[in-house]
């Protein structure tokens, strides 16, 4: 029975480091593109009777404006994926358009650049995030972000964005609010935002077109992105329960 991947990019293995991950240890995808760059967009599934767990992956789009006109059927699936308990991870874009499907909010904050990444005490304790240090550098390179998590989620990791204090600020202006960067929503739902699944090589691309040097950040990043991958498929979509139909068994 198939992995259900949302692919939200024109182009082939948007899902990077973690669709090699669940390839690597058994999974077989069922990839959806709702927008190609060229020709028919690919039909959303009817029902997800054969499906055993999701990835919806990053992509430019926005859910503010001009949002897609797949993207309320996609929800729908989602909702129901959640309301059935089917493992999901929603990557970027992924995570946004989940939880905007489970209730959360967005807002028009974006983001361009490598930021730190804290993990709260909630998120210390996840064994997705096992073996991840605390706070680590990780990219982010949006136009929306979370703003409102789903009724009952919880807040994994966070940081504080890039701000310039102009000089007629006081001193000791007031701190930032931190910016929601993944999240929990019961069991099986997760949403990441800082993006761990792109791998060095596509950092320095992403880098080399803003004139931008993240050769050190991006190796970092594609080593901690693995380990989170590999918990990803151990804990939370284990091939030998997924294909058995027990996915709901599994944690932790």
């Amino acid at each position: 029975m198939p992995t259900l991947v949302f692919e939200h990019t024109p182009f082939a293995g948007a899902a990077g480091i973690l669709g090699t991950t669940l390839r690597n240890y058994g999974h077989r995808f069922r990839v959806v593109r709702p927008a190609p760059a060229a020709g028919m967009a690919d039909a959303m599934p009817e029902d997800l009777d054969d499906v055993d767990a999701i990835v919806a992956t990053d992509g430019a789009q926005t859910l503010l404006t001009n949002a897609p006109s797949w993207a309320a059927a996609e929800m729908a699936l989602l909702q129901q994926a959640h309301a059935r308990q089917i493992p999901i991870v929603g990557l970027g874009f992924g995570a946004r358009i989940l939880a905007k499907a489970l209730g959360g909010e967005i807002s028009a904050d974006g983001d361009r650049g490598w930021q730190p990444n804290t993990l709260s005490f909630v998120g210390r304790e996840e064994p997705v995030y096992k073996g991840i240090p605390w706070s680590t550098p990780q990219l982010f390179w949006q136009s929306e972000s979370l703003a409102k998590l789903p009724e009952g989620a919880v807040s994994y990791a966070a940081s504080v964005r890039h701000a310039q204090v102009p000089p007629a600020q006081p001193a000791n202006p007031p701190l930032p609010k931190p910016t929601i960067r993944a999240f929990a929503a019961g069991v099986f739902t997760f949403g990441f935002e800082h993006q761990w699944w792109l791998d060095a090589t596509l950092c320095e691309r992403i880098g080399a077109a803003h004139n931008a040097q993240w050769a050190g950040e991006g190796a970092v990043s594609e080593r901690l992105g693995a380990r989170i991958a590999e918990n990803i498929a151990l804990y939370l979509m284990p091939v030998d329960r997924v294909h058995a139909g027990r996915t709901k068994d599994l944690h932790y």
